[in-house]
C-alpha cells in the first residue's frame, strides 16, 4: 500500500479541457504543469502528496498563493527523484490571516505551525506574542524579491534551494503525507507542477510565484546559426525535469494511491484509480516514452544518432518510422490512446509497444530500463539484471524488448517510462578507435571520462565552515567491462567484467572539492552491492572534512593514505583496506570497494579548472571532467600506479557552429587503480551475433550442468545454417573434422594461437564440409573464414559453440582471454 496521496479532492475537479494540460503548446511554449477548475461550491482541499518541507510564495499580481512542497521521501516506483511539488492557486484565507498564519483549525499546516510556535515559546519560558506565528517567517513568505534584509532577498531567477537549504534562522514547517495543507481557490484556475531532480537544472523562484508555469521562448529568426538552433534545443531539455501529473499519479496504477473521497482517504488502485483520479486529466490516455542517453539528456542530444526511430503499435514485428522529437521539437515522445485519436492498432488490445533505435556511433549499445513495464514481466518493474538489455544489432538498428502499458478497460491509463540508451565504446590502450564518433559525441577512453559534469553538480548548502555534500542518484554510467587489474603484466586473466549505473556526488570542505561515484545498480555481475556508500545522511552541512566523515561511516573498510615513491619523492594516494575488527567483533566479510570512485582536488585546483572553462567554452552546456596522458608505471618499490592529467570536455560555440572541445589542464593525479581497458586484439567469430547460452552453470533438460563455452547465434527469428565463421586469432590448425564422426562437437576446428602456444580456440557444430578448404597444420590468419554455422553433433539448432582451451582439454573461462565477449548481447546471462 502506498504512503502517497493525491493532491486534492478529485470529486471537486472538473475534467481538464484542452489548454489546461501538461505538454507542448507550440514550438516555443510548453506547459510544465496541469491546471484545473472546481466543480464544487466550496474550495477543494490541498493535500500533501508526501512528507516534506513547506514554502509559501505569493503569486505575482493577484491575492493568491502557491505552496512548494519539498519531499523528504520518494515513492517506490523507479522514478527519477522528485525534487519539488508546487501547488498553484491556494486561497489566501486558508493559510494566512493578516500578517499571521491562519487559525490552527483551518488545516493541518496551520495547526502544525501553531503547535510548533507554542512549544518553542514554552521551552524558552516565554509567552507567545499576539503577533505570532508570523506568516512571513513561519511560511517562508519572508523570501521575496523586495525583502528588506539581503539574506532573504531572492529574485525570480534565484534557486528554490536557497530557501530550503538556508542556514538563516527561518525554519520551514514539516508536514506529513495526506496532511491538509490549504485550500485551492475555486474562483479560478488552480493546479500542480511536479519537478524531477536533474543535474544542470535548478528550479527557480519564478515557478513558485506564477499561476500557470509555461516554458516560453522567442521564435528563432530565419537566419539563426547552427549554434543558435542547438542552444534552443539545449534549453528545451529543461522539460525533462518535469512530469505530467497524469503520468505521475498514473504511475501508482499497481501500487495504489491514497485518494480523498469526501470523508476519508481510500487506497485506489488500477481501474478505481483511473476512474476516480486519472480520468480527470486531459492526458489520461497518454504514455510518455522518455529515452535518454548516458549523460541523462534526451537520446539524440549529441546528434550522434538520428531523430527518427522506429516503432510498432500493432503488436507485430513490422516497424515504422517516427520522429522522436515530433512534438514541436520537444525532447520526449508520447503515445496517445484516447477514444478519438488512438495511435494503437485496434487489434493491439494488450497495448504492446516495440521500439527500435538507430545505432549511430554506439559501438556496444546497452539499454537500461529505469522505469518500464516489459511484456515479459507484466506489470512488475524490472529489477537487477532485468533492468538491462544488450540488444543485437540488425541493419544498424537496435530493438528493445517489447513493452506494455497499463490500461483501464480498453484504454491506456496515463504512465511514464524512462529508458537510458547507453553508448559504450571498447576502451583501448591507445587513443585510436576504428568506430568513429558521430555528431557531437564526446571522446571517451577511460571509465573516468565524462563521469562528472563538475560545474553543474551544484551544492545547495552555502556554509563554508562545514563539509557540504550533494548526491545525484542513478545519474551516470560506469563501464569497467574491459578494465584489467593486471594491466602492467599484460596478463589477460583478471578483467573486471563490471558495468553499472551509478550515483554521483560532490563534496566541498574548507580545503578540497571531492567527486564521488558508487554503484546504484549493476548490469553484468549479480553480486550484492557491497560497494554502496552510506552517505545519504551526509547530504547537509557537516563539521568534519568529507573524507574523514566518509571513513567514519564505512566501518567494514578504512579509507587510508598510502604512498608511491617515485624517483625518491613520496606522493600520497587514497585506498580502501578491510577492517579485521568492526564494532569490537571479528569482520569475516570482504569488501573490495573497487567500484567506488573518489576524485579529490584542492579548491585552488577547482578554481583553476573553472577559469579554464570560462576562458575556453562558450554556451550553457555541461562541461565534464576527463583524463588524458594516461600512463601505467611502476614506482621505486615496484608498486604499479596510473598517472594522468585532468582535462575538460564539452560542447562549445565556435563561429556559429557547435563543436566538441577538449582543453588540457595542468593538474596531474596518481592512483593505484587501473583506469584503462585492454584491447585483447580478438575479432568476433561471427557477425551480428548474440550469446544464446553463456559459459558456466545452466539448466539443460531439467538438469544443472556446466557449459564449457559460449553459444553464439545471429539475431534473427530462426537461425539458418551457412553464416561465415572467422578465426578470432591467427594460428595453426591442430584439429580438423569436416564431417560427422559421432562426437558431440560435430564438424569442428581447433586452432593453436601463434601468439601464445598454450591457448587453443575451438569452433564446434559447423556445417558439414564448410571447413573442407582447410588442412591439418595449416596456418590461418586472423579473420580468415574457417567454416560456416551449422547444427552438427549434439545440437538442436544452428549455432556456433566456441571454447578456449589452455592446454589440451583444459577448458577455461573464455572471458579471461577474450573479455570483449562480455560486450555481446545475450538472451540469458550466466549471472541469471
Amino acid at each position: 500500500m502506498s504512503d502517497f496521496h493525491f493532491f486534492t479532492e478529485p470529486s471537486k475537479l472538473n475534467s481538464q479541457t484542452s489548454g489546461q494540460e501538461f505538454g507542448a503548446i507550440d514550438d516555443n511554449q510548453f506547459r510544465l504543469g496541469n491546471m484545473f477548475t472546481s466543480s464544487a461550491s466550496v474550495d477543494p482541499k490541498a493535500f500533501a502528496v508526501s512528507d516534506g518541507l513547506i514554502l509559501v510564495q505569493k503569486i505575482d499580481g493577484v491575492e493568491k498563493y502557491n505552496i512548494v512542497l519539498k519531499p523528504t521521501n520518494q515513492p517506490d516506483l523507479n522514478l527519477p527523484k522528485i525534487d519539488y511539488i508546487i501547488y498553484k492557486g491556494i486561497k489566501k484565507e486558508s493559510i494566512i490571516n493578516g500578517t499571521k498564519v491562519a487559525v490552527s483549525t483551518n488545516n493541518d499546516l496551520t495547526r502544525i505551525i501553531h503547535e510548533n510556535a507554542i512549544l518553542w515559546y514554552q521551552n524558552e519560558g516565554e509567552t507567545m506574542p499576539s503577533s505570532e506565528p508570523a506568516a512571513d517567517t513561519s511560511l517562508g513568505l519572508i523570501y521575496a524579491s523586495n525583502a528588506s534584509e539581503q539574506e532573504y532577498k531572492l529574485e525570480n531567477t534565484d534557486s528554490l534551494n536557497k530557501a530550503f537549504y538556508s542556514t538563516n534562522p527561518v525554519t520551514l514547517p514539516l508536514v506529513y503525507s495526506g496532511n491538509h495543507i490549504g485550500d485551492f481557490d475555486k474562483s479560478g484556475d488552480f493546479g500542480i507542477v511536479i519537478i524531477f531532480e536533474k543535474i544542470g537544472f535548478e528550479p527557480i523562484f519564478k515557478l513558485a510565484r506564477e499561476l500557470d508555469s509555461i516554458l516560453s521562448f522567442n521564435a528563432l529568426p530565419g537566419n539563426s546559426s547552427n549554434a543558435d538552433i542547438f542552444r534552443r534545443k539545449h534549453h528545451k531539455e529543461d522539460i525533462l525535469s518535469f512530469i505530467d501529473g497524469a503520468a505521475f499519479f498514473g504511475s501508482f496504477f499497481n501500487l495504489g494511491l491514497n485518494v480523498y473521497d469526501g470523508n476519508d482517504f481510500i487506497n485506489r488502485v488500477e481501474d478505481g484509480l483511473y476512474t476516480d483520479v486519472i480520468s480527470k486529466f486531459f492526458n489520461k490516455n497518454k504514455i510518455y516514452i522518455d529515452i535518454r542517453n548516458e549523460t541523462n539528456d534526451s537520446f539524440n542530444y549529441y546528434e550522434n544518432y538520428d531523430n527518427v526511430i522506429q516503432w510498432s503499435l500493432d503488436n507485430t514485428d513490422t516497424l515504422t518510422d517516427v520522429d522522436y522529437y515530433r512534438n514541436f521539437g520537444w525532447p520526449i515522445l508520447s503515445i496517445n490512446d484516447s477514444d478519438s485519436n488512438s495511435e494503437f492498432d485496434i487489434a493491439n488490445t494488450d497495448k504492446i509497444i516495440n521500439i527500435s533505435l538507430p545505432r549511430g556511433d554506439n559501438e556496444s549499445p546497452l539499454f537500461y530500463y529505469k522505469r518500464v513495464y516489459k511484456n515479459s514481466l507484466g506489470f512488475l518493474l524490472p529489477e537487477a539484471l532485468e533492468s538491462f538489455y544488450s540488444p543485437p544489432v540488425v541493419d544498424d538498428n537496435l530493438t528493445m524488448e517489447s513493452l506494455t502499458a497499463p490500461k483501464s478497460v480498453d484504454r491506456v491509463s496515463a504512465n511514464y517510462f524512462q529508458i537510458k540508451f547507453i553508448r559504450r565504446v571498447i576502451l583501448e590502450n591507445d587513443e585510436s578507435n576504428d568506430f568513429p564518433r558521430q555528431g557531437y559525441s564526446l571522446f571517451k577512453r577511460s571509465y573516468l571520462d565524462n563521469l562528472f559534469p563538475i560545474f553543474d553538480m551544484s551544492i545547495p548548502f552555502t556554509n563554508e565552515n562545514y563539509t557540504n555534500l550533494k548526491l545525484f542518484y542513478d545519474s551516470s554510467f560506469v563501464d569497467k567491462i574491459l578494465v584489467d587489474d593486471a594491466t602492467l603484466d599484460n596478463n589477460l586473466t583478471d578483467y573486471a567484467l563490471r558495468d553499472f549505473v551509478s550515483t554521483t556526488g560532490i563534496a566541498a570542505d574548507a580545503n578540497n572539492i571531492t567527486f564521488i561515484s558508487f554503484p546504484f545498480k549493476y548490469h553484468t555481475n549479480a553480486n550484492d552491492n557491497d560497494d554502496f556508500l552510506p552517505v545519504s545522511g551526509l547530504e547537509a552541512p557537516n563539521n568534519n572534512p568529507f573524507l574523514i566523515e566518509l571513513n567514519n561511516l564505512i566501518s567494514p573498510v578504512n579509507l587510508v593514505r598510502s604512498n608511491f615513491v617515485i624517483n625518491g619523492n613520496t606522493t600520497e594516494y587514497l585506498t580502501f583496506i578491510n577492517n579485521s575488527i568492526v564494532n569490537g567483533e571479528q569482520n569475516n566479510n570482504t569488501y573490495s570497494f573497487d567500484d567506488v570512485i573518489i576524485l579529490s582536488i584542492t579548491r585552488d585546483e577547482f578554481d583553476d579548472l573553472e577559469l579554464l572553462k570560462n576562458q575556453n567554452f562558450i554556451g550553457p552546456y555541461k562541461i565534464y571532467l576527463g583524463i588524458k596522458n594516461i600512463s601505467v608505471l611502476t614506482d621505486d618499490n615496484g608498486n604499479r600506479y596510473s598517472s594522468f592529467t585532468y582535462v575538460l570536455r564539452g560542447l562549445n560555440e565556435d563561429n556559429g557552429e557547435i563543436v566538441p572541445l577538449e582543453v588540457m589542464s595542468t593538474i596531474n593525479s596518481l592512483t593505484a587503480d587501473s583506469v584503462l581497458g585492454i584491447n585483447s586484439e580478438h575479432i568476433f567469430p561471427i557477425e551480428t551475433r548474440y550469446i544464446s547460452s553463456d559459459y558456466g552453470w545452466r539448466m539443460l533438460s531439467g538438469n544443472r550442468s556446466f557449459h564449457n563455452g559460449i553459444d553464439l547465434v545471429k539475431p534473427i527469428a530462426t537461425e539458418t545454417s551457412g553464416s561465415p565463421i572467422y578465426a578470432v586469432k591467427g594460428g595453426t590448425i591442430t584439429k580438423l573434422v569436416t564431417q560427422e564422426d559421432g562426437n558431440g562437437g560435430g564438424v569442428r576446428v581447433r586452432i593453436r594461437s601463434d601468439e601464445n602456444t598454450s591457448i587453443e580456440y575451438n569452433y564446434f557444430h559447423m556445417l558439414t564440409n564448410s571447413n573442407s578448404h582447410l588442412s591439418l597444420n595449416q596456418v590461418v590468419q586472423q579473420g580468415d573464414q574457417i567454416g560456416q554455422v551449422g547444427s552438427t553433433g549434439s545440437s538442436t539448432a544452428p549455432h556456433l559453440h566456441f571454447e578456449i582451451w589452455n592446454g589440451t582439454l583444459n577448458r577455461i573461462d573464455p572471458y579471461s582471454i577474450f573479455p570483449e565477449l562480455a560486450l555481446l548481447p545475450y538472451t540469458r546471462h550466466r549471472d541469471e
